[in-house]
């Protein structure tokens, strides 16, 4: 195998665990009674990256991740899980 090359499967993998990391924040900013308004108030993280990352599917890069993480009494590690 090249690992230069990417696969049409190694596509699908990571497009379905982006969406997934989005389901989850959204499951957790929920449960914290919190609007994305307020999590980006309450974390520091712009409410544009948030919505791409709930609604688009954009991973997020680790420090936008540990904000998030924080503000939802998480950790990183679940929230990317």
């Amino acid at each position: 195998m090249n690992p230069s090359r990417i696969s049409v499967e190694d596509v699908a993998v990571a497009s379905a665990l982006r969406a997934r990391v989005g389901a989850r924040l959204v499951r957790l900013r929920q449960r914290a009674r919190l609007s994305q308004r307020d999590l980006s108030r309450e974390s520091g993280v712009s409410i544009v990256s948030i919505w791409r990352i709930e609604a688009k599917g954009t991973w997020p890069s680790a420090e936008v991740a540990v904000a998030l993480a924080r503000t939802l009494q998480t950790t990183a590690e679940r929230l990317l899980k």
